[in-house]
């Protein structure tokens, strides 16, 4: 074979080498190119029923607080894949699993860990709207409405907002922000929300009492539209002390972000 032909050979080998490489490369990153979504909606009875868990992962959560005795959460599952077949054959690897347990009403979602693919599952719940609730998402917004039950909520990346709520309201957020409205405290009742990256904004009715710690770090924190305030503690990034003649207690604190205690 002349040097000219192996010289043609070697190029040729090393041009379908790389194209065999770049395809190769070029279908894992289309893994992610079509995304599958299957919905349902799920049933069950309220009675007998205290508290309800809802775990999810890179999904969101909506909680409605109704009257009546029937619980029904719609989910939404999303795979993705290189084709719209391929990623409808993969929607089951989001696994939803579902039990009641001494007054308990769980509803998890399992994805995969480690994939080249992108998983989802989302709740959109109306449930007993005096129920205990838990809700945590590792990547996803959290939405609570019209409850009346104690609630605890954490996300790792996204927002999480509480409106027309009645009781004890608990929330984490590592980046995103948190928006609570409620329209009712006890005295033995309490509100403590933190972000780390993220504001915070929490509205109470004009006429509450209570007790209240407003901090961040890197921000500015705020209590504002009440008739009545006592400071303890009054810079531009902590507030401490109590609103009319004190009562429930309100924290509310950011790493990076502004921090608003205020009227609705």
């Amino acid at each position: 074979m002349s040097v000219k032909v192996k010289r043609l050979a070697g190029a040729y080998a090393c041009a379908l080498l790389a194209a065999l490489t770049a395809g190769c490369l070029l279908s894992d990153s289309n893994y992610t190119a079509y995304t599958h979504t299957d919905e349902s909606t799920l049933y069950w009875s309220a009675s007998g029923l205290t508290k309800l868990v809802a775990i999810t992962q890179n999904g969101n959560v909506a909680v409605n607080g109704v009257a009546g005795d029937a619980i029904t959460s719609k989910v939404a599952r999303t795979s993705t894949g290189t084709s719209l077949d391929d990623a409808r054959s993969h929607i089951n690897d989001v696994v939803i699993t579902e039990s009641t347990a001494g007054g308990t009403l769980t509803l998890k979602a399992t994805v995969p860990s480690v994939s080249d693919r992108d998983y989802s599952a989302s709740y959109d719940m109306n449930i007993r709207k005096w129920l205990v609730t838990e809700l945590t998402t590792a990547s996803g917004s959290i939405s609570v409405d019209s409850m009346a039950g104690n609630t605890t909520l954490l996300t790792s990346n996204g927002n999480v907002t509480v409106t027309s709520h009645t009781g004890t309201v608990i929330a984490n957020c590592a980046s995103g922000s948190v928006t609570c409205s409620v329209d009712s405290l006890a005295n033995t009742d309490s509100i403590s929300v933190s972000v780390t990256n993220g504001g915070v904004t929490v509205s109470v009715p004009a006429t509450l009492s209570a007790v209240f710690h407003a901090t961040t770090v890197n921000g500015t924190a705020t209590v504002s539209g009440f008739s009545s305030i006592t400071y303890t503690t009054n810079t531009t990034t902590s507030k401490s002390g109590t609103i009319g003649s004190g009562g429930p207690i309100i924290r509310a604190s950011a790493t990076n972000g502004n921090v608003v205690i205020k009227t609705q």
